[in-house]
């Protein structure tokens, strides 16, 4: 199964992934974005589904809504799929906590040759890639097993 996931913060991604390996990764660009969605995806999106949490300030809490809002527009304007799925939910299916060094771990123990640095400059992996991937193979995961009875 080949599937497009998006981590829709703006340090997220998005990504082409199946069960094996990361197809393409997208640092969050909105040139580039549209390009993809537009021209090359076609079916779905697994969509992290962003909400306000305590603590955040307003003006985080509105342009991560923003980016959220944009990026569906985008999706539904391409007439793509798009499938939401909370942090909980999959993180929890992973077992991971907010901490973003687990799904770095994770993401490199899954996808040991995809590429988690934002640019050829950085020097740290970049969670929100990361993320992306692993909301993406939640994805997979899921139908697998809807698929097998389970």
């Amino acid at each position: 199964m080949l599937i497009y996931a998006c981590d829709p913060g703006k340090d997220g991604a998005l990504v082409l992934i199946d069960e094996n390996r990361v197809r393409k990764i997208i640092p969050f660009n909105e040139d580039d974005y549209v390009s993809e969605m537009q021209n090359t995806c076609s079916g779905m999106c697994v969509l992290e589904q962003v909400h306000a949490f305590s603590g955040q300030g307003v003006t985080s809490t509105f342009n991560f809504g923003k980016n959220y809002g944009w990026i569906r527009g985008v999706l539904d304007g391409a007439d793509v799929q798009i499938i939401d799925v909370s942090p909980q939910k999959w993180k929890g299916y992973f077992g991971l906590s907010k901490d973003k060094g687990q799904s770095i771990a994770l993401c490199k123990q899954l996808y040991p040759e995809a590429n988690l640095f934002r640019t050829p400059r950085c020097k740290k992996e970049h969670d929100g890639i990361a993320e992306a991937i692993l909301i993406g193979r939640w994805y997979i995961e899921n139908q697998s097993n809807k698929n097998n009875g389970r």
